[in-house]
């Protein structure tokens, strides 16, 4: 027989052995070497695709010389897929080389016409489908299936019932995933090892028997590990949702005993949130990237990512309930003003699947409501009627095919994005939405439109241009500030000067802020005598000392010191007080005066502590250290309204 020659895109190859083995086959393999991946189209490089080509024929060799059902091929690449794919799961668990699996599960997906996916070659994969970005995950549950094969098969049978019924539950896909992969945890890590053999006789059945004694054994060693910080809190709540949803679809009882209690967590969430933030600094240079990579930006992909970035930076909403936005839920509305305003709705699956609706107009944190339309107005094209994502707002074309931002890998892509442009500041959705990047954003964006030679210069050229503005701006911001404690502390006099000494003074007041030169015979003191009058009265007693902690930093008379204590006492008065006096008047109508005497004494604390930083470095990072280990400074106790548990 003539040699046979099969001519790639770069080169050509002998497949002489595959034409003698099956003609059909050949066919087939010319027929996957025309489609788009292997001549170049959609980006692929030729000689790559030629490469990845010859992987696929020697893929097709070993199986044809290794496998005992290699015959299948002869009737070409529909051999691999016959019988619920049994050749290719009889591959996927040879010895075969990865590169050539993988490559081969390509070419029979392109031969197929859609792709394949795992769960269709490899055996004991849970699969779960998420329609809105028309993508599936997987939970491998071989290990389950080894160690107790009656609980793998109610599991399994399980999902399905789940995942049938899923449309009538009061949670998604994603929940569901994540309970497998929390029940499977337990499974495996807790009561495989103690009780596999009362769990194989009698199933998920087993959690209930003789009076819930292995629920209340799992109860008990979460609690103890939480306890015992072995695990977090966090880690512990959600393993006990995850007993008591699996006794509620089995039908078993669940019983109330070894609670764990969530206010702890919370208190201390509240303090290492207050941590895990961005500086003013850092959100500077992460929109001034953001900013120039729109502008730089020529292909789809890229640019809804980093509009997506944007939005969230000013609005802080989490990615989730972001990628998952439809254009149904973006409302216009029409004002008798001839303005417009915006509905959104976000649906956030840890709140319950609750609907948080933000009303937006043109002035909201530098017009979210602008970048929503100009997002939607990019994607218009797109919305083809067969695509998947067509009703999503965060939709992209890359390569001639639809795709949506995806919050597997939303974070990760724009920090990519950002890294090229030199950006040094990681992108990360959750210090984001802890820190709320409106303010900043807001000055910034303003100053880049100023500064129109932006894009020819780097971060470091635009920073010191913005710290001139910036300069400037303080001085007018420092103006307002001052007008506006004078409102808000009628009777004494309001100073923008800040004082610090090298040392403590014991001849002066200690106070929960720092140190108090007044001799309490000043106006400040008569001030708050006035005001206090009937207080003292009732106390049956006289003060000679102003006790008005709150308004010490704008008094004349305040002073602080460059040590960690007093640095640490201004720490916990910004992060601690003041956040729990914004926590107390966030639902209260027309706490716009609050509000704004609030974050006035906040920028005041910020500057205090910007010149304790210029003066003694060390003793900034000392009182944050002690703050992070300790919590709340003793002085402010009294001030707090919550209590600790």
């Amino acid at each position: 027989m003539s040699k046979v020659t099969l001519e790639l895109p770069v080169g050509n190859t002998n497949i002489t052995d595959l034409f003698e083995f099956s003609p059909a086959l050949v066919e087939d393999l010319k027929q996957i070497l025309a489609s788009e991946r292997y001549q170049g189209e959609k980006g692929h490089n030729l000689r790559s695709m030629s490469a990845r080509f010859r992987v696929v024929l020697t893929a097709c060799r070993f199986v044809i010389a290794n496998n005992i059902n290699a015959e299948l091929l002869k009737q070409g690449f529909s051999g691999f897929v016959k019988e619920h794919h049994a050749l290719l799961k009889s591959i996927y668990l040879s010895d075969i080389r990865k590169e050539l699996c993988n490559e081969l599960v390509f070419a029979i997906g392109i031969f197929m016409g859609r792709p394949l996916l795992k769960h269709h070659y490899q055996s004991d994969l849970w699969a779960f489908y998420f329609k809105e970005q028309d993508a599936w995950r997987h939970i491998d549950s071989a290990d389950l299936k080894a160690a107790m094969p009656k609980i793998h098969a109610e599991m399994t049978s399980l999902l399905s019932c789940e995942t049938e019924l899923l449309s009538q539950k009061s949670y998604s896909m994603e929940t569901l995933h994540t309970r497998f992969s929390k029940a499977k945890r337990l499974l495996l890590e807790r009561l495989a090892p103690q009780f596999k053999d009362e769990l194989e006789e009698h199933g998920l059945q087993a959690l209930s028997v003789d009076n819930n004694r292995i629920q209340k054994s799992l109860f008990q060693a979460i609690q103890s590990d939480v306890q015992q910080k072995s695990i977090s809190l966090r880690t512990g709540t959600g393993y006990f949702e995850v007993i008591r949803w699996l006794m509620e679809v089995t039908g078993q009882e669940v019983v109330d005993a070894y609670r764990i209690s969530m206010q702890r967590y919370q208190t201390h969430a509240k303090r290492e949130s207050l941590e895990k933030t961005y500086s003013d600094e850092e959100l500077t240079e992460l929109v001034f990237h953001v900013e120039k990579a729109i502008e730089q930006a020529k292909e789809s992909k890229p640019l809804i990512a980093l509009y997506f970035a944007k939005i969230q930076l000013k609005t802080c909403w989490n990615t989730a309930p972001m990628c998952a936005i439809e254009l149904s839920d973006i409302k216009e509305i029409e004002l008798p003003t001839s303005k417009k305003t915006m509905a959104i709705m976000l649906q956030k699956a840890r709140k319950g699947y609750d609907i948080d609706t933000y009303q937006l107009d043109g002035r909201t944190v530098n017009s979210v409501m602008q970048d929503l339309l100009q997002v939607k107005v990019l994607t218009e094209q797109y919305r083809e009627a067969h695509s998947p994502f067509q009703s999503l707002l965060f939709v992209y074309e890359e390569y001639g095919e639809i795709g949506c931002v995806k919050g597997t890998n939303a974070t990760s892509y724009i920090n990519n994005l950002l890294e090229q442009q030199g950006c040094r500041v990681r992108y990360n959705s959750q210090r984001i939405r802890k820190s709320g990047a409106n303010h900043i954003y807001r000055e910034v964006a303003k100053d880049l439109r100023k500064y129109k030679q932006r894009m020819r210069h780097s971060y470091s050229t635009f920073i010191q241009h913005y710290k001139q503005v910036e300069e400037a701006d303080t001085q007018t911001n420092l103006g307002d500030a001052v007008q506006t404690m004078q409102s808000y502390f009628t009777g004494r006099e309001i100073s923008s000067d800040i004082i610090i000494m090298d040392k403590d003074d014991t001849d002066l007041q200690q106070t929960p802020t720092g140190l108090c030169a007044s001799k309490g015979n000043d106006i400040e003191a008569q001030q708050y005598h006035k005001e206090h009058r009937l207080l003292h009265k009732d106390n049956g007693r006289e003060s000679t000392w102003c006790s008005d902690y709150l308004a010490c930093i704008w008094c004349k008379y305040f002073r602080t010191v460059a040590d960690p204590e007093h640095v640490w006492q201004l720490l916990s008065y910004r992060d601690y007080v003041l956040a729990d006096m914004r926590a107390s008047v966030s639902n209260l109508e027309g706490n716009e005066q609050q509000t704004e005497a609030i974050e006035v004494l906040k920028d005041r604390v910020n500057d205090i502590l910007h010149q304790l930083e210029n003066r003694d470095h060390k003793a900034v990072e000392q009182a944050k250290e002690m703050q992070r280990n300790q919590g709340m400074h003793p002085f402010w106790s009294f001030a707090i309204s919550t209590v600790a548990v």
